[in-house]
């Protein structure tokens, strides 16, 4: 799409985007068998806009959960959470992969949580849902987490996987 068609227009179709998204997600949220994946086996659905903003993805989610859960318990979960890139503690990995945006009425913009950068994802304005249980907005940065971060993490984790193991057999 040219650059000036865009400006003052958000885009309400991206052609084979909602349908990657929802496969991609039950992928990552799915199980390994083996050496193939099981995907997650839940409903769920995607609409996907294309917005004209320079770097950034923004994402309006609404879950039910197995277990009811209250606003605090879902925070901390948040809080907590640490995946093996955090364990090993990769240099491209941030200490969390996401932060609790709890400004985000004020500060909701995405030209306004660049302070957040890198490979961290914000995640804020967790509210009750009339449809579903919950529901929350999360913003992160399009280059550095998606395509070229997720490629060097990637990268690091191999290393340090690989590394981690070799030593295993030499000791």
């Amino acid at each position: 799409m040219a650059s000036l068609d865009i400006l003052g227009n958000v885009i309400p179709y991206i052609r084979n985007e909602e349908e990657k998204w929802r496969r991609e997600t039950l992928k990552l949220l799915g199980q390994m068998n083996g050496t193939k994946v099981i995907p997650a086996a839940f409903a769920m659905s995607a609409q996907c806009n294309r917005v004209a903003v320079e770097d950034g993805h923004t994402e309006s989610i609404s879950v039910r959960l197995k277990t009811k859960a209250k606003r605090e318990e879902i925070i901390a979960v948040w809080n907590d959470y640490r995946s093996e890139p955090q364990v090993l503690k990769l240099p491209s990995a941030p200490e969390r992969p996401w932060c609790i945006w709890r400004r985000w009425i004020v500060h909701s913009r995405v030209s306004m949580w660049t302070w957040v950068r890198g490979m961290t994802t914000a995640v804020g304005r967790l509210r009750p849902c009339g449809v579903l249980e919950w529901k929350f907005t999360v913003l992160s940065h399009n280059t550095i987490r998606g395509a070229a971060g997720a490629a060097v993490l990637n990268a690091e984790l191999l290393k340090a996987k690989v590394i981690s193991r070799l030593h295993s057999a030499i000791s």
